[in-house]
């Protein structure tokens, strides 16, 4: 049968496309927690290193034209006979260190500091540091504590940050091969790269309780949350005159967020043969773009943009 008219002229000859995607991760970590006891206080003193590798290799082909019936194989194609491949390698090395001061087993403090390096980093940039502080107080073990129907309540509040490393070889400048002058093999410039590129860096504030009630029969967990991100990566175009087309990543952008989390839980039925456990939880966030980098907008996507 005739089936160009559905899939275009070159469906009676026969063509074929085959893509190939290869994903390898590796990682390896060690840590450890140092642990003592002086009356009423107790530390946690944890430390470790981590390192994660990612290797994606990419593979794609094309042929078109098969010359009889029956041939399936690329290499039997005549026509239009293309290929491409690609791979990329992201490596990851991290420490930390934390310490975690606690009184009475009710007021704990928790302090700790994390320092990664990765591949896809600017030669300018050479490591970043994330802290965190947390604190957490169990109001219910204090002798002066009384709420009707309340048996268990603690507070707690906590910040942190975090990162994502920009793509691999975003910072490095790069050629791209272009058939040159009579056949012959050349490059052209295809990125300027940027030696300064860091991580995009992401910050949050939370405040919040968990309460128990009847016996922990019923319980409540409510956390408010503010933060944002900083040094988001965005494109920016580059001046023909450099010798780079396109556009160049930098750590330009700025955005907020806030929002709400609650969850309740409750068990109507709990005996040695049966239990009825019920879980419902809602939650808002709401963020802003605060600063493009001087842009008025950016359109990741035909659909989708993001205004200042």
């Amino acid at each position: 049968p005739n089936f160009s008219y559905f899939f275009g002229t070159d469906a009676d000859s026969g063509y074929k496309v085959v893509g190939l995607r290869q994903n390898s991760q590796s990682s390896l970590a060690y840590g450890g927690t140092v642990k003592s006891q002086l009356r009423a206080i107790s530390t946690a003193t944890s430390y470790g290193v981590d390192f994660f590798r990612r290797n994606t290799k990419f593979v794609n082909a094309y042929g078109q034209d098969f010359p009889a019936p029956g041939l399936t194989a690329l290499s039997s194609t005549t026509a239009q006979r293309s290929g491409s491949e690609t791979s990329e390698q992201a490596n990851t090395v991290g420490v930390y260190g934390q310490e975690q001061l606690g009184f009475r087993d009710r007021l704990f403090l928790t302090g700790g500091l994390r320092a990664d390096n990765n591949s896809a980093f600017g030669a300018n940039f050479k490591r970043v540091y994330y802290p965190k502080v947390s604190a957490s107080w169990v109001v219910s073990e204090e002798p002066f504590f009384r709420l009707p129907y309340v048996n268990t309540l603690k507070l707690r509040s906590a910040y942190g940050q975090t990162g994502q490393a920009p793509l691999p070889y975003s910072a490095v400048p790069y050629f791209t091969a272009i058939a040159g002058p009579g056949g012959s093999a050349a490059v052209t410039p295809a990125s300027r790269g940027n030696p300064n590129l860091g991580p995009e860096r992401g910050y949050e504030t939370e405040f919040g309780f968990d309460a128990g009630f009847l016996q922990d029969r019923a319980a409540i967990e409510f956390t408010h949350f503010t933060g944002g991100t900083r040094n988001a990566i965005l494109d920016r175009p580059v001046a023909p005159s450099g010798g780079y087309p396109g556009t160049q990543l930098v750590n330009a952008g700025r955005l907020s967020k806030s929002g709400n989390e609650i969850m309740l839980r409750a068990s109507p039925i709990a005996s040695p043969t049966t239990s009825w456990d019920l879980t419902f939880s809602t939650s808002t966030n709401h963020t802003k773009v605060l600063d493009l980098g001087g842009a008025t907008f950016i359109s990741p996507s035909a659909n989708i943009r993001h205004t200042v």
